[in-house]
């Protein structure tokens, strides 16, 4: 629903809060740069470079180049702390202010002294990066970030390097939102028609890690032209059985948690990983617009004043937003080159809101001032009830075939999808206190199926690093929606032809692919087509 904007406006003021959470708006200016080196004046490589607020909070990230440089942006303005870590060297902690004067702070050369413990034994134990760079995606390892502990899917992306996240969760890649979203390299057709509403509701402990495909291969869809978000959900392959429980609570109703379980024997492996989320926020908005010019009013006849024309508007916003989402699926590996895997998802969301909103439109008199005091011109309140209901299922069958050859390759995939959703729309409007009441309600009923089918082979070859890529895929989409709009005017309720809409939609994708990568030194390439 959007608001009518007035020319003419002399100032505002907007009031921000959220239950349990303040909100702040997101930086987009400020910079901090320097060089790390060792105690040898060598560049320091992938070290960890965390820009901290003085209060701890995190504000951004990011780990140095081979060259030892490193780059954060955008800050902001403050005072901040720098954290570098690396394995080997001494934590160290640098502090500094960034002003609106002086918005890129150069830090020059920053030396790290050897780390003074020894240890009588070390384990050496493989551990993911938070951040890996690949010749075609970056891939963020959500595990290692504890800042998304109990948060969404939104909360995961809002700290993916090149990902932004508006204030009203639309999300976008390098500035543009034109993205495609994936769940699992498939898309993301269960979270229904609403995304960003439904990225809200996925727990961010369902979440393995995050790809930023940014410049696609041939082996993806052509739509999203500016890029892909693919987010991997957790499958657990430990021996034996093992599991996890989570469980997390916020101040007004901020709730979240998570079971994750794991049969691994002989040649089977059988998963479950469900997790729940609800959330709840509040916005309250006051905005208050004084017009600059007089106005010539005529109030009754022969009576014609000077006034300056004066609006406030108040908006109670609360956000809801719940879900359920399961994953149970089994994997059978008859031998060490073949493995069968088939996946369930079922689940559940609820988002919605109940805004509630006062606007006022003020005349004051400045000719006769006590004749006319803030007189009320006139006065509108509007509420909104909007709500809507998901359910999803998709089922998925993988099989993947590898060969003698390292890093050879097949990979086949079929998987069905289907989501219903069911959305209650209302609005009620009363007019100069109760004298023109109306409401309009557009409830809907719909949905979508899809079933993609593909293939995918890789086979090293001609050079050390060099892979060769085909591979064809199918797609089937269904989409249906329904509404069902009324008016209520003066007590009397009529059916509203004017909004009604009945929509079906199908398309079919057929498509194939080659793709051909290569390494030269600290150079990767690809191309296809």
């Amino acid at each position: 629903m959007r608001h009518n904007t007035f020319i003419f406006l002399l100032f505002s003021s907007i009031l921000l809060q959220s239950v349990g959470f303040a909100q702040t708006a997101k930086p987009t200016t400020g910079s901090v740069t320097g060089k790390l080196l060792d105690p040898g004046n060598n560049p320091l490589s992938y070290a960890t470079v965390t820009l901290l607020r003085m209060d701890s909070s995190i504000v951004n990230g990011d780990l140095s180049t081979d060259d030892g440089s490193f780059r954060i942006a955008p800050t902001g303005t403050g005072s901040f702390l720098l954290r570098i870590e690396a394995m080997g060297y001494a934590k160290k902690i640098v502090g500094f202010d960034i002003t609106a004067d002086a918005q890129d702070k150069k830090l020059g050369k920053v030396k790290l002294s050897a780390s003074e413990k020894s240890l009588k034994e070390v384990s050496v134990v493989g551990e993911k990066n938070v951040m890996e760079l690949r010749v075609d995606k970056k891939v963020f390892n959500v595990d290692k970030n504890t800042t998304t502990a109990g948060g969404s899917a939104t909360d995961v992306l809002q700290n993916v390097p090149s990902v932004s996240v508006s204030t009203d969760g639309s999300v976008s890649l390098r500035g543009k939102s034109d993205v495609t979203i994936l769940i699992d390299g498939k898309p993301a057709t269960m979270l229904g028609s609403d995304v960003t509403s439904a990225l809200q509701s996925l727990p961010a402990s369902s979440i393995e890690s995050v790809e930023v495909i940014t410049n696609p291969s041939s082996k993806y869809d052509a739509q999203g032209t500016t890029g892909i978000i693919n987010i991997i959900t957790k499958k657990d392959g430990r021996l034996g059985f093992n599991g996890n429980l989570t469980l997390g609570a916020g101040t007004n109703d901020k709730y979240n948690g998570n079971l994750g379980l794991n049969l691994r024997k002989g040649k089977w492996n059988v998963f479950l990983n469900s997790s729940y989320r609800l959330n709840k926020t509040y916005n309250d908005i006051t905005t208050d617009r004084v017009d600059r010019d007089s106005t010539r009013v005529v109030f009754a006849p022969a009576d014609t004043q000077t006034v300056h024309r004066s609006y406030r508007t108040f908006e109670h916003s609360p956000r809801h937003f719940g879900g359920f989402f399961n994953t149970l699926g089994a994997t059978f590996d008859p031998d060490k080159y073949n493995s069968i895997t088939l996946t369930e998802n079922i689940n559940r969301m609820q988002f919605g809101y109940k805004d509630y909103s006062d606007y006022f439109v003020y005349n004051d008199s400045l000719e006769n001032p006590d004749n006319i005091t803030s007189h009320i011109a006139s006065h509108q309140n509007r509420a909104t009830d909007f709500y809507v209901n998901i359910f999803s299922i998709s089922s998925a069958l993988d099989y993947k075939r590898k060969f003698k050859k390292k890093d050879e390759e097949l990979s086949v995939d079929a998987t069905y999808a289907h989501t219903d959703f069911n959305r209650h729309q209302q609005f009620t409007t009363i007019q100069n206190n109760n004298l023109d009441t109306s409401s309009s309600s557009a409830p809907a009923n719909g949905g979508n199926s899809s079933l993609n089918v593909w293939a995918d082979y890789t086979d090293p070859l001609f050079t050390k690093n060099g892979k060769l890529g085909l591979g064809f895929k199918s797609q089937f989409y269904w989409f249906n929606s329904e509404d069902d709009p009324t008016v209520t005017s003066k007590g009397v309720t009529t059916f509203d032809a004017s909004l009604y809409s009945k929509f079906k939609y199908s398309q079919q994708t057929h498509a194939a692919y080659v793709n051909w990568n290569d390494q030269l030194g600290k150079f990767s390439y690809q191309a296809g087509h």
